[in-house]
């Protein structure tokens, strides 16, 4: 997530990944709609050492839905094989590169600007 912060403020467009189901994607979402953009997130094959289970319920659960959204866009985008390389060779044949506009950034832009001059003016007193 910070890289695609740091390349929506440099202007440059971003794909939203999913690679591990600790990937906390309500965060995701707060930083895209605070933006104005949507999220919906490509879904990387996980390397093949990643477990399809794991410790404790919520872990085990979070684990069958990567692998699940996976399966999913599987049907969708085909991939030749169960590899890694392959489902970044799909992202990159049909991933949406997403940035905001350019008007957004500066109203976020000024809206900082503005709360770090009165915190300024608050500390000064």
């Amino acid at each position: 997530m910070h890289g695609a912060i740091v390349a929506d403020a440099l202007r440059t467009p971003w794909i939203p990944v999913v690679t591990s189901p600790r990937i906390l994607s309500f965060k995701w979402q707060d930083w895209c709609a605070s933006i104005g953009v949507p999220y919906q997130p490509w879904i990387l094959l996980p390397l093949p050492d990643y477990p399809t289970y794991a410790k404790g319920l919520r872990s085990s659960l979070q684990a069958g839905w990567l692998w699940a959204q996976w399966s999913q866009q599987t049907l969708v985008h085909q991939p030749t094989a169960w590899n890694p390389s392959d489902s970044m060779a799909s992202l990159l044949r049909h991933g949406q590169p997403i940035l905001s506009k350019n008007s957004t950034l500066e109203r976020l832009t000024t809206q900082l600007e503005d709360l770090l001059s009165s915190l300024k003016k608050s500390v000064a007193y």
